[in-house]
Order: C-alpha cells, then structure tokens, then sequence
C-alpha cells in the first residue's frame, strides 16, 4: 500500500520504492530480532491464529472459484499444521529444568 501511495501520488517507480523500503527493512531487521533465551513452553495461540487465518482465504478463494489457489492454501495450512505439531512435540514442556530440592 506504501509502494501505491508513492507511485499514485508522487510518481516514484515501483522498482525505486520496492528497494527503497528492502534497504529500510534490512536495516530495521536487527532491532526486531529478540535477544533474549526462549521461555520454556512456547506460545503456540499464534500458530493456530496463522493456520486458522490460511484456511480461511482458502476457503474464500475456493467459494469465488479460485479453486487451484484453495487448493495450494489448503495444502500450505496442512503443511504448517503438522510442522508446528512435530515441533511442539519436541519442545521441553517443563516449566522448571532443575531437579527438585532434597529436604
């Protein structure tokens, strides 16, 4: 939407906006990144927010008949399903790694 506002409205072209805002995007990448150890049990709401969000423009894209497109977003979302559910078997759910205290 940025990229139209500036080509609508003040004539920039697409490829000067398009490497204008990846130069923006690569610089302001380290900020974003979060430094700090990972909690012991990830939040898994935003995987099942994403997939939730996949199926359901594939299920918009199949009712306008776009049925290939709903097809491959079926596909996307079953893929993620079942990576996020492999990779939440793997995590460590305990909440508290050391050994419990001898009395």
């Amino acid at each position: 939407m940025a990229a139209d506002v500036l080509h609508i409205e003040f004539g920039v072209p697409y490829v000067v906006s398009t490497g204008f805002f990846a130069v923006v995007l690569a610089a302001v990448t380290p900020w974003l990144v979060v430094k700090r150890p990972l909690p012991k049990r990830p939040d898994l709401r935003p995987s099942g927010l994403w997939l939730g969000l996949l199926l359901l423009v594939a299920i918009a894209n199949a009712r306008s008949g776009a049925s290939w497109t709903a097809g491959v977003g079926v596909v996307v979302a079953l893929v993620g399903g079942l990576v996020a559910a492999r990779n939440a078997r793997t995590v460590n759910f305990r909440v508290d790694a050391r050994p419990p205290a001898r009395a």
